[in-house]
């Protein structure tokens, strides 16, 4: 970054002009050598917040640097921030420029050797651009006004590419913008420069009121769900990076994949801005909803007619050397059991399943996580991001089945006592991307104890050992089951040999599978004569 001795010592700590990671190297634009095509007088055009200048990029065939129209920007005394807009207004990834930035004087231009017609660019800061958008912010790092004077700014054309109409607007400070508590902003996310580099422009700022609150949910969602892209958060102090191009060691980078996002942040305290940006990882700009709510992780899930809540899931960019990007989602649900529900079932279980929302019963589905905590959120771990279970020795858990079916967690084995309880589900992923899904989480009370049915040996699983043990007990004066409900495998209120014959025609004849409760815990949904004085093993306290 190139910077003039005068001005460093008004600008000690300035962050400007989308740096980046490409702050430690200029990139060509400095060093390289480029076209100059003189103009006997060059224009100047005053540039304001309200409306679009127009100008028009020329296709070159060598680097060009595009002086001829600059750009000029009045900054008041006191003025907090500016925000220079340069995009085509018809569409954001149709061409490719750059732009350079002087403070105080007009974007000069150096020929090396003299005469030749080419050289270099002087310039005080310079905005690597992948397409024809750019949101390039000039503020101080500490949060005071910047140096009030002229701001003058051109372009750079490069070889390859159409050239085309450019808009320019600047205002003077726009960069952060105020969203209240639950407040959307469509936001526009700036196109992916190169490996390792980043972009930052607009901030959003949400002002933690003195009382405090408890968390903070963030949402992104761009408009083209196969979006990557990052998302930062700042406490106290706008987002920046010094002067070797880095973020603070007190700025949370989320990496996203897939382009869905849901995070919480704990907040103590109060009466302090938190800053947020949201930066593009493809190779063009994207329009995106961030949406910003107060105590909003922990989602309530009643239980009743309308016990279903559809989320999406955010995707996940899996890092082989990093496998703790395997984050969860943050948001979780809150099931709350009330006394009255209890007292009119004669108490019961619990059971919360997680499914994919638009799958069709007995379809392939996407693997998921899912965790359950009684009587508090579920712990995560700040090393991992993953459930803390040592933090609470009562954490359950119950991982992922491959291939059809849906997760279920079962508390309560005709016991279950009133109060809430807490899920998370995140998706089970190996060694690969995800892209977002939808899915489907649900809850139920069920009355009586729990079971599965089919499951008779309690070894949690269905085989042909199951069945020798229903016919053990049918005519060998085998073990009855603690809950007998699991022997009747075509729930026609009675146990016999049909049971028998309907269970090996499951294992072994592609026949129906036992009727439901089966492959997750629950209370028999046609009660009848057949006792279940207590929940199967498998079941009990899940």
């Amino acid at each position: 970054m190139a910077t003039r001795t005068g001005y460093v010592r008004g600008l000690v700590a300035v962050l400007a002009m989308c740096l980046s990671a490409a702050a430690q190297d200029p990139g060509p634009y400095q060093l390289g050598r480029f076209v100059h095509e003189p103009k006997p007088s060059r224009d100047i055009i005053d540039v304001g917040c309200q409306g679009i200048v127009p100008v028009q990029v020329p296709e070159v065939t060598s680097p060009s640097i595009f002086m001829n129209i600059q750009f000029r920007v009045a900054v008041p005394a006191g003025g907090h921030d500016l925000m220079v807009y340069v995009y085509d207004p018809t569409d954001y990834n149709a061409n490719n420029f750059d732009v350079v930035v002087r403070y105080g004087e007009e974007v000069g231009f150096v020929e090396d050797p003299p005469g030749s017609g080419t050289g270099r660019v002087v310039y005080d800061w310079a905005s690597f651009s992948a397409a024809a958008y750019e949101e390039c912010p000039i503020f101080n790092a500490d949060d005071s006004p910047i140096p009030a004077g002229d701001y003058y700014f051109a372009l750079i054309s490069r070889p390859g590419y159409p050239g085309g109409p450019v808009g320019m607007k600047a205002c003077v400070d726009g960069v952060f913008r105020t969203l209240a508590d639950g407040e959307s902003r469509v936001k526009t996310m700036e196109a992916f420069v190169a490996a390792g580099t980043f972009d930052f422009g607009e901030q959003c700022v949400i002002d933690v009121p003195a009382a405090g609150v408890g968390n903070l949910l963030v949402t992104l969602e761009p408009a083209a769900l196969a979006t990557e892209f990052m998302l930062a958060a700042r406490a106290g102090l706008p987002i920046g990076v010094d002067d070797q191009g880095y973020f603070p060691a007190d700025v949370f980078i989320l990496d996203s994949f897939g382009g869905y996002e849901e995070v919480c942040f704990t907040i103590t305290g109060g009466g302090f801005p938190v800053y947020l940006e949201a930066f593009g990882l493809t190779a063009a700009a994207e329009d995106a909803m961030l949406t910003v709510r107060f105590n909003a992780c922990f989602q309530e899930l009643l239980i009743g007619d309308d016990n279903c809540i559809v989320k999406t899931l955010p995707g996940i960019y899996y890092n082989p050397a990093a496998p703790t990007n395997e984050t969860p989602d943050a948001v979780q649900y809150r099931v709350t059991v009330t006394p009255d529900a209890l007292a009119a079932c004669g108490g019961g279980s619990l059971s919360v399943t997680v499914a994919e929302a638009d799958a069709a019963p007995g379809a392939e589905t996407v693997d998921f996580l899912l965790y359950g905590n009684p009587g508090a959120a579920v712990p995560i771990s700040d090393a991992t991001g993953l459930p803390d279970f040592g933090a609470a020795p009562d954490l359950i858990f119950r991982n992922a089945t491959a291939g059809p079916g849906a997760e279920t967690i079962v508390i309560g084995s005709g016991d279950l006592a009133a109060g809430d309880y807490w899920f998370l589900v995140s998706r089970d992923v190996a060694a690969a991307n995800s892209p977002p899904v939808d899915v489907r989480l649900c809850a139920a009370l069920t009355c009586g104890a729990s079971f599965k049915r089919g499951f008779i040996n309690d070894d949690d699983k269905v085989d042909i050992a199951d069945a020798i043990g229903l016919l053990g007990y049918l005519f060998a004066l085998g073990k009855e089951p603690a809950c007998l409900d699991v022997c009747d495998i075509n729930d026609e209120g009675k146990v016999d040999i049909a049971d028998a014959i309907a269970l090996l025609g499951y294992l072994f004849a592609s026949r129906p599978a036992p009727s439901a409760p089966f492959e997750a815990c629950g209370g028999d949904p046609t009660p009848d004569d057949v006792p279940c004085a207590a929940s199967a093993p498998q079941c009990a306290g899940r």
